[in-house]
């Protein structure tokens, strides 16, 4: 019985760690799907755009990125940069965790960050979203399959993003 009782806390503790774990778990993932979702929004806005300047193309694909960002969560801020060649999109988003039943012994909430990443092909119309966790390499017969085969990435023909 005295063992169980100083026991107790630590298991109870632990228990409600593991389960504020797995929901920031699901919240990262749910966070990486807008994120993604963004950046090939705004990939392929960089590449359809009729702008011939540069300049509009960027400003028209961060300004994309930021709509469907708030339209999926309109409490977030994303922070959304496209490389100087104007083929990569990043977006970021930061969200503050949710502590429910670790925080009755003093877990704080943590920082979740995640980046989507885009990469346009204007040749092979095609966008390259970036998942350094992906099981699966980059597979064309564009200029983008020069990713080096470590980087996993799932290609995505434009006509089959948005509506």
């Amino acid at each position: 019985m005295t063992t169980f009782a100083l026991c107790a806390p630590l298991i109870i503790g632990l228990s409600g760690y593991v389960v504020d774990k797995a929901v920031w778990q699901a919240q990262r993932f749910a966070l990486q799907d807008v994120a993604d979702t963004a950046s090939l929004v705004a990939a392929r806005t960089l590449a359809t755009d009729p702008s011939h300047s540069p300049e509009a193309r960027v400003a028209a694909a961060q300004a994309d990125a930021a709509r469907t960002v708030f339209a999926a969560r309109p409490d977030l801020t994303p922070s959304i940069t496209v490389s100087r060649d104007g083929r990569t999109v990043t977006v970021g988003l930061v969200e503050r965790g949710m502590v429910s039943f670790a925080g009755v012994f003093g877990a704080q909430p943590v920082d979740l960050a995640v980046t989507g990443q885009a990469i346009v092909d204007r040749n092979a119309e095609t966008a390259c979203r970036i998942d350094k966790s992906a099981d699966h390499a980059c597979r064309s017969t564009g200029s983008i399959a020069n990713l080096a085969p470590p980087e996993p990435a799932v290609l995505m023909p434009f006509a089959r993003l948005g509506p």
